[in-house]
C-alpha cells in the first residue's frame, strides 16, 4: 500500500512548521552561553532593544518569564529544566532570546546583547567526572542515578564455567540529526495558545508539557504537529525553544517563529549517551551460559536525563542464563542532555553482549550461531513467574538469516584469506457499528456481521442495513474509537510479547591503516504481523545505517580545554546516508 501521504511529502504540499507562515509572524534567536559551566552575573539588553525590527527582549530578569513553570527531564520527574538558567551547565544553554521582524535582524539583535559570566571549572569526560577533585556539575555531586538487577547467584555460576572472560567497551555519544532542527510557531489567540512544531507526540509529550510549563489548562493549549523532518527518539519530548517562542509571541502580541540551527542542535538538542561497559561471562565448554554480568558508566549530561533509562533491558533477556547481574550508573558531565534514540540504551548493550558472546564462541571453537541457538529463551526470565512469550523468533532469524546471508561459505572464505496499529480504535468503532444497527433490525448485536459497507445479521441475511441508514448513526453523524498501542493486545494471559532479529555482516579490516569497510550487511527479523511492508523495511534499512555510523564515524567531542561542543556540523559529524 502506498502512503496516504506520500503525494503531499513527494510534491512538496506537506506542511512542516517551518512552513507555517501567519500575518504579522515575528521571528525569534535565542543567545546561548559559550561557556562549559558559567554564572550569568548580568545581562544588557540596551542595545539589542533599539535596534532595527526588534520587539522584544526576554532573559532570567524579565518580568515574562516569570510565566514558565520548570518542567522535568524526561527519565527524572525530580531533575527540572530551567529556561535561562542563571547558572549554566554546558555550552549551547539558552541565555536569553529576541523576537524581531526578519531572521536577520533577531541575530543581528542576539549578538549585541553583552552577557557578563563567571566562568567556573568543569569536566566534559565522564569517566573523569568520577575521580576525586573533579569540578561539581551539581551540588550534590557528579555521580547520578544508579540501578541494580541481580537474579540467581552469580559467583557459583562463574565457578560452574569452564571459561570466565571479562572485557571492556566504549560506544561513543550519538547525535539524532534529524533533517529538521527543532523549532515551532507560537500564537495566542487572547489566552488561548496555538502551536506548529515537528514532534512524535501532540499530546503527552506536546500539549501536556507546553501547558504544565507555562500554567495553561489543556483546554487552552493546542499542539499542531502534522509532520515531522525526522525524529528518532529525539522529537518526544519539549525543549526550550517550545516555551520561549510562545513568551515572545505573549510579549509581543504577534505570532513568533523560531527556527533553531543545526549548531543549536548538536549542542542542545539532546543526544544518545556514551556507555562505558564492562562484561563478564562464564560458559561451560558444551556452550551454555552460567553466568553473565554487565556493568555501565554512562551520562545524561548537566542534568539527570536518562543516561541509563532501559539500559540492561537487552541482557536481562536475549539469552538463557540463571545467574546474571546488571547495573547502571549515571554520571553528570557539562555536556547536552540525553533524549531518547532508537531504543534507549539498547544498541550499545546489545553490542557488548553480542561482541562477548562471539569471543566466547572463539575461545571454545564453536560456530557463534551455533552458541547462540544453544541459548535461546523461550520465557521472560525477568519476570515474575516467568511467562512464556507468545513467539520466539529468534531461532528462525539465526537460522534462516545464515542461509540468506552464505553464513558457512563466507566463514569458509573469511578463514581461508587469513593464512553476522492503530487496532483497537477500529474494534471499539466496530462494535459501536453493531448496537446501533441492532436497534433498527430489533436483533442482538453478538448476530450482526459488518459486509461491505452494510451489516448484515449471520442468521437471517434479509436482515441488513448499509452504514449510511443506520438511525442512530444519521442523528450522531460522528462516531469516535479511542484504541491505544498496548503491547500484547490480544495475546493470550500470562504471555510475554517480545521481538527478536539477528544480523549478519562482512566486513573488510586494513590491518596497517585499521580502515574498516562494510561488505554486505543482512538483516533477520521477527516483528510480528507487519501491516505496511515499505515503511517497515525502510525502519530497518535506516537503523543499519544509524548503527554502522555509529560504530564507524559518528562521535561527540569536546574539547578539554573550553569544553566547547567541537563536532556540531555536518562536515566534522560524519553521518552516513542510505547509499
Amino acid at each position: 500500500m502506498p502512503r496516504v501521504d506520500a503525494h503531499e511529502r513527494l510534491s512538496g504540499e506537506a506542511l512542516f512548521y517551518e512552513d507555517v507562515s501567519l500575518p504579522g509572524m515575528l521571528y525569534g534567536a535565542i543567545l546561548r552561553c559559550p561557556h562549559a559551566n558559567a554564572k550569568v552575573k548580568s545581562v544588557d539588553t540596551s542595545v539589542a532593544e533599539k535596534m532595527p525590527g526588534v520587539r522584544a527582549v526576554i532573559h532570567e530578569g524579565s518580568p515574562e518569564t516569570k510565566q514558565y513553570k520548570p518542567v522535568s527531564t524526561w527519565a527524572d520527574p525530580a531533575a527540572k529544566r530551567e529556561l535561562f538558567p542563571h547558572h549554566c551547565r554546558h555550552d549551547g544553554e539558552a541565555v536569553a532570546a529576541v523576537a524581531a521582524e526578519t531572521p536577520y535582524q533577531a541575530w543581528d539583535a542576539v549578538r549585541a546583547i553583552k552577557v557578563d559570566y563567571e566562568v567556573l571549572p568543569f569536566v566534559v569526560d565522564e569517566l573523569e567526572a568520577l575521580k576525586s577533585g573533579a569540578p561539581r556539575v551539581r551540588e550534590k555531586g557528579n555521580k547520578g542515578a544508579t540501578d541494580k538487577y541481580e537474579r540467581g547467584d552469580l559467583d557459583k555460576g562463574f565457578k560452574e564455567a569452564d571459561v570466565v572472560l571479562e572485557k571492556s567497551y566504549k560506544a561513543e555519544c550519538q547525535f539524532h540529526n534529524c533533517p529538521e532542527p527543532h523549532g515551532c510557531v507560537a500564537n495566542w489567540e487572547g489566552d488561548f495558545l496555538t502551536m506548529w512544531t515537528g514532534l512524535q507526540g501532540v499530546f503527552y509529550e506536546g500539549q501536556n508539557q507546553v501547558a504544565s510549563g507555562l500554567g495553561l489548562p489543556l483546554a487552552r493549549c493546542r499542539i499542531i504537529g502534522k509532520y515531522s523532518g525526522g525524529g528518532f527518539g529525539g522529537k518526544t519530548h519539549m525543549y526550550m525553544v517550545h516555551f520561549i517562542a510562545p513568551i515572545l509571541a505573549k510579549k509581543t502580541g504577534r505570532p513568533v517563529k523560531i527556527a533553531t540551527t543545526r549548531e543549536e542542535n548538536y549542542a542542545d538538542g539532546g543526544n544518545a549517551p556514551p556507555h562505558n561497559m564492562t562484561v563478564k561471562a562464564g560458559i561451560k565448554k558444551d556452550g551454555t551460559l552460567t553466568a553473565f554480568s554487565y556493568s555501565t558508566i554512562n551520562t545524561g549530561g548537566s542534568n539527570s536525563s536518562g543516561g541509563i533509562f532501559w539500559y540492561d533491558r537487552p541482557i536481562r533477556d536475549l539469552y538463557l542464563c540463571p545467574n546474571l547481574r546488571t547495573e547502571g550508573t549515571d554520571v553528570l558531565i557539562n555536556g547536552g542532555l540525553s533524549w531518547p534514540m532508537r531504543g534507549p540504551c539498547h544498541p550499545q548493550a546489545t553490542w557488548a553482549a553480542e561482541h562477548m558472546m562471539d569471543t566466547l564462541a572463539e575461545k571454545l571453537g564453536m560456530d557463534p550461531i551455533d552458541l547462540r541457538l544453544k541459548n535461546i529463551p523461550t520465557f521472560a526470565q525477568d519476570m515474575e513467574g516467568n511467562p512464556p512469550y507468545t513467539t520466539t523468533g529468534l531461532k528462525e532469524c539465526l537460522t534462516d538469516g545464515a542461509k540468506a546471508f552464505g553464513w558457512k561459505e563466507a566463514r569458509k572464505k573469511t578463514a581461508a584469506s587469513k593464512k553476522g496499529h492503530i487496532r483497537r480504535a477500529a474494534i471499539e468503532i466496530k462494535q459501536q457499528l453493531l448496537d446501533m444497527a441492532a436497534k433498527d433490525l430489533k436483533v442482538d448485536p453478538s448476530t450482526l456481521v459488518v459486509q461491505g459497507g452494510q451489516v448484515a445479521s449471520a442468521k437471517d441475511r434479509g436482515k441488513k442495513v448499509k452504514f449510511a441508514d443506520i438511525s442512530m448513526l444519521k442523528d450522531r453523524q460522528v462516531v469516535v474509537g479511542v484504541g491505544y498501542a498496548t503491547p500484547g493486545f490480544g495475546s493470550p494471559p500470562g504471555t510475554r510479547v517480545k521481538t527478536f532479529c539477528a544480523h549478519f555482516c562482512e566486513v573488510e579490516v586494513n590491518m596497517k591503516t585499521m580502515e574498516v569497510k562494510v561488505l554486505r550487511y543482512l538483516a533477520a527479523h521477527d516483528s510480528g504481523r507487519i501491516i505496511y511492508r515499505s515503511g517497515y523495511e525502510a525502519q530497518v534499512f535506516g537503523a543499519v545505517v544509524q548503527g554502522i555510523g555509529h560504530v564507524l564515524s559518528e562521535a561527540r567531542v569536546m574539547d578539554r580545554q573550553t569544553g566547547k561542543l567541537m563536532t556540531k556540523n555536518m562536515h566534522d559529524y560524519m553521518v552516513p546516508t542510505i547509499k
